[in-house]
């Protein structure tokens, strides 16, 4: 996406959706849209950005949003547990 494009979720109420096949398809829009900055270039990787007041590249960033995100799945790998559902990352093959 270009830089200050709308992202896909800035128009769906997700407190509201509750089909899977509404949540697969915002999740699919969502990938769409930050795939092309986990693909930009290592010169562009490099450059600085401020990110909440910090300085730093804009690999730093995306490294930040890794943790992140991985941070969130490891809450939502606690909730599906305790639902009886075994986490995709627990479930092998992969």
């Amino acid at each position: 996406a270009e830089p200050g494009a709308a992202a896909p979720a800035e128009k769906a109420d997700f407190e509201k959706t509750t089909s899977k096949a509404a949540m697969v398809q915002a999740i699919k829009e969502a990938v769409a849209y930050c795939d092309p900055a986990y693909r930009m270039e290592e010169m562009k990787a490099m450059e600085e950005v401020t990110f909440f007041g910090n300085k730093g590249s804009r690999l730093w960033v995306l490294i930040f949003n890794v943790t992140h995100d991985s941070e969130h799945y490891g809450n939502l790998v606690t909730y599906l547990r305790t639902k009886g559902v075994v986490p995709p990352s627990s479930q092998g093959g992969m």
